[in-house]
């Protein structure tokens, strides 16, 4: 071969193996190989089962591990294939056919097991087990044909009940029976509740409380101890790059759940500073200042800012006093977002005027809100004393002990203009407090939302009748404001029906008006989470819900 060709072939090695990607920057600068290491603002972990996980820290860890039929691009959100290599509707979205991936094995030690359909459905048939926190089966039991049904019969002692729905065409194919239209279904099984592992497992009842973790996803999991979990990179994992290169990058991933730990707050700015953590998470506004006195800590640890959810004021409109619309009407138009915001938080978030971010794609800026107006706010509780009778109002605000300065503050902003008085009710621990929330055991408490829902629709899904439940023995009820009012259920069933996006939003606008104007949810602010990133890293995205695609990451050398 000569010279002249060698030359010739290499070139065009060389500019095809460094095309830029939409994930990465060229792939021949990707560096293999290395450690990544995390910090989450969790308390660590008790168990492992994905129907159980309610927290953005502790699913954007797992999914590290696990994964559905469909998952999310991380700088986008648009909805991908993932075990599922595609998917069908009928016309009017009421029945979706998914074609399983071949080639997708378990981690060990079902390492030899490939994924067929027969798991993906014994593991949505495991979605209406009688747990009491399966937050997954308050989701699917107004979606899928069967599911109430497969879960009265469990509550009876029959386990053996499946979901009806959910049918095997063959080994690759199952289909999906939806109870109403749902166009954006594929997005909802993103969800890292619908994650899918190996029968074997599911047949050992207490394998999810012994710390044991098996999807198919980039990495293998193994933990450390009570408050660290490592992540080893899964060596036959079935993904490529956009060029074909093999993923994951990294060797593995290393999470440190500590910020509960006195002290906290220097090791994990140390363990930034040398490098053995790279993303430093939750840095509250009282530590800004201190960063500055820290050693090694400079310009190349840059500061990333994330809008992950709004903080509302919510209301438990099925119970005294909140099910009356002009008391809940005077403590919205009594509460003043910007000074609040501008004395706790020293200008850090912003007011929020409904429940969605403006840069969301559901946001409409022609919403009217609920505004601070102390005149109008006492007008409408002088009008709930008429009605009622009542001229001694007192409402109960749920907080945490010990961790209740919020709660504490919101009742002295409301106090300012209105004569109520404010019991603060403490419960001992952070799951007693969303327990009770999710319980209904409450009147006002201050609840955050995730506003960068993958799903369209997903931020109103949480008002929607659909979400609560009658079930005593179910705690999760995502409808957690307890509020059902038929011509809302009317606009949000609508939108989910329709196909056109645009027209879609729309309707949603209206079905989101309608939650404003009967102030079932009072909007306080957008949080914005500041975090450190070392320089160190590459790939990560930065998107609404703090979505991360831990395939693509990667230590710069």
């Amino acid at each position: 071969m000569s010279n002249k060709l060698i030359l010739i072939l290499s070139l065009i090695f060389l500019f095809t193996s460094c095309k830029e990607t939409k994930d990465t920057p060229k792939v021949c600068e990707i560096p293999y190989g290395g450690t990544i290491g995390d910090t989450r603002p969790e308390y660590g972990i008790s168990n492992y089962d994905p129907r159980t996980f309610n927290t953005a820290d502790i699913v954007n860890t797992f999914n590290a591990s696990y994964e559905g039929l469909t998952r999310l691009d991380h700088h986008t959100l648009e909805t991908l294939p993932c075990i599922a290599k595609r998917w069908e509707s009928n016309k009017n979205c009421t029945s979706f056919t998914f074609t399983i991936r071949k080639g997708v094995f378990f981690h060990p030690p079902y390492d030899t097991v490939m994924v067929t359909a027969q798991h993906v459905k014994d593991c949505f048939d495991r979605l209406t087990d009688t747990l009491t926190n399966n937050i997954a089966y308050s989701e699917i039991k107004n979606v899928l044909v069967g599911a109430v049904e497969s879960r009265s019969a469990k509550m009876n002692g029959n386990n053996e009940q499946k979901i009806k729905g959910v049918a095997l065409v063959n080994d690759s194919t199952l289909s999906i029976s939806l109870l109403s239209p749902y166009c954006d279904f594929p997005s909802m099984l993103t969800s890292i509740h619908y994650a899918i592992y190996p029968t074997m497992l599911i047949n050992d009842n207490d394998a999810f409380n012994d710390s044991i973790l098996v999807g198919t996803g980039a990495f293998t999991f193994n933990t450390l101890d009570d408050s660290s979990y490592l992540f080893v990179k899964n060596e036959q994992y079935w993904r490529t790059d956009s060029n074909g290169f093999s993923l994951p990058y990294v060797d593995s991933l290393y999470f440190i759940y500590d910020n509960n730990v006195k002290g906290s707050f220097d090791k994990r700015i140390n363990s930034l500073t040398s490098n053995r953590i790279h993303l430093m998470r939750d840095v509250g506004i009282r530590y800004i200042d201190k960063l500055v006195n820290i050693k090694g800590f400079d310009e190349k640890l840059y500061k990333s800012v994330e809008i992950l959810g709004n903080s509302t004021l919510s209301f438990n409109t099925s119970k005294p006093p909140f099910n009356n619309i002009l008391l809940r009407k005077a403590i919205a138009h009594s509460f003043n977002n910007e000074l609040f915001i501008d004395s706790l938080f020293l200008g850090e978030n912003w007011a929020a005027s409904e429940g969605l971010y403006p840069q969301s794609s559901l946001y409409s800026d022609t919403l009217k809100s609920l505004t601070y107006d102390p005149k109008l706010a006492n007008q409408y509780l002088a009008e709930y004393k008429k009605q009622t009778g009542i001229q001694k109002v007192v409402i109960e605000v749920l907080s945490v002990k010990n961790r209740g300065w919020f709660p504490k503050n919101t009742a002295n902003f409301i106090k300012k203009v209105l004569d109520i008085e404010i019991k603060i009710i403490d419960k001992p621990s952070i799951p007693d407090y969303f327990n009770a929330i999710f319980k209904g055991d409450y009147q006002l408490c201050n609840f955050s939302n995730s506003i960068g829902f993958p799903e369209v629709g997903g931020h109103l899904s949480n008002f929607s009748s659909d979400a609560l439940s009658d079930d005593t023995n179910e705690i999760i009820n995502t409808n957690v404001f307890r509020y059902n009012n038929e011509k809302f259920d009317k606009l949000y069933h609508a939108a989910k029906k329709e196909r056109n996006i645009e027209k879609r939003k729309k309707m949603f606008a209206k079905a989101e008006q309608l939650l404003i104007n009967e102030a079932v949810s009072f909007p306080i602010f957008y949080s914005e989470e500041s975090f450190y990133q070392s320089p160190l890293l590459g790939g990560y995205p930065y998107n609404n819900i703090d979505m991360v695609d831990h395939a693509l990451l990667y230590l710069k050398q």
